[in-house]
């Protein structure tokens, strides 16, 4: 455990609204009943290592909702173990993320321009580091196509799949063929596409292996897949260097660049460019590697070196507010 503050308490570290609240009560309300729908399996680390390889780092997430968070110290992959079973997950995303997650439950259009704009942001990465064209994208996890939309405004043939009714029926609405399903469903039309983009999805995967499977038949030849997870090392930048406010049940995995990179090339993907926020792009090869770097030392010293920083930053704010109480009680003495 990174220390006491990750122990299950069933407090959230951010400050929830009313609708938060009220989706956690739900979570926990359920998952408490002996019938619940949240079921929940534990599984093996994708080095192929099990439970007695891991170290835990948490036992909730910033939600203050009851999860619990490993390291594997065989390769360094941090992983949600137990996790929810897909069953689970389904209903999960469509009854209780979005008003969890994004602060509501159906989709606006200033929410739905800043996704675009977002868009935008990935088709450029995309030009600057891959010369080649883009003419059919699928992107899965799609939400309501934000992003999708500014690859069709650029001229592209967009298709989209997420499981959130409402987010899929705003996207349709505005003439988009997005489809409430998995990208499994996808396989029967037969169609490849140039580049497939999977934006802050990975991490919710649940079998990785037959999701990027899937992936690899949706691709053409020489096409690219687009990868965007919450890295790790990018907590310096976000999340207040906190990796309490990071964690979330949604989250299956929690990748570094080596990490991620090394579970892609497992499956048959190369990397082709990539940093730590994590953007990353990669081509299919069929050439499968093993699991052969532990990351698990580099990782953990990382999370003590946060750690550290949040400490000082908690000792620094106890220490102003004692003093400012002391500075009133004197004021009122005068």
């Amino acid at each position: 455990m990174l220390g006491q503050r990750y122990l299950y308490d069933g407090k959230a570290i951010l400050d929830l609204n009313e609708r938060q609240e009220e989706s956690c009560k739900r979570i926990i309300e359920e998952q408490n009943k002996a019938d619940s729908v949240y079921q929940f399996e534990n599984f093996k680390c994708e080095c192929g290592a099990g439970e007695e390889a891991f170290d835990v780092l948490a036992e909730k997430d910033r939600y203050g909702l009851k999860n619990r968070t490993v390291i594997c110290r065989k390769c360094g992959l941090v992983m949600t173990n137990p996790r929810m079973t897909q069953e689970s997950y389904d209903y999960f995303y469509d009854k209780e993320y979005g008003k969890l997650y994004r602060n509501h439950d159906k989709m606006d259009e200033d929410y739905f321009m800043k996704r675009v704009e977002y868009g935008q942001g990935v088709y450029n990465y995309i030009k600057a580091n891959w010369s080649g064209e883009i003419k059919d994208v699928l992107e899965i996890g799609c939400a309501a196509g934000g992003i999708l939309y500014y690859f069709d405004y650029e001229g592209c043939k967009v298709t989209g799949c997420d499981l959130g009714s409402d987010y899929i029926s705003y996207g349709q609405r505005l003439g988009m063929d997005l489809r409430q399903c998995h990208s499994k469903e996808l396989l029967r039309d037969g169609k490849k596409y140039d580049l497939i983009i999977v934006n802050h999805v990975l991490e919710h995967f649940l079998h990785i292996e037959q999701e990027l499977d899937v992936i690899s038949k949706l691709l053409k030849e020489d096409g690219i897949l687009f990868v965007a997870v919450p890295g790790i090392k990018a907590l310096v930048k976000s999340y207040g260097n906190d990796f309490l406010r990071y964690l979330q049940n949604a989250h299956v995995y929690n990748f570094s660049l080596g990490t991620l990179e090394q579970v892609m090339n497992k499956y048959g993907f190369e990397l082709i460019t990539g940093n730590e926020i994590i953007n990353a792009i990669f081509s299919y090869t069929g050439v499968k590697k093993e699991i052969d770097k532990n990351y698990f030392l580099d990782i953990m010293s990382f999370l003590y070196q946060l750690e550290d920083i949040v400490d000082k930053r908690n000792r620094e704010e106890n220490y102003f507010l004692s003093t400012s109480c002391y500075k009133v009680k004197v004021s009122i003495y005068k």
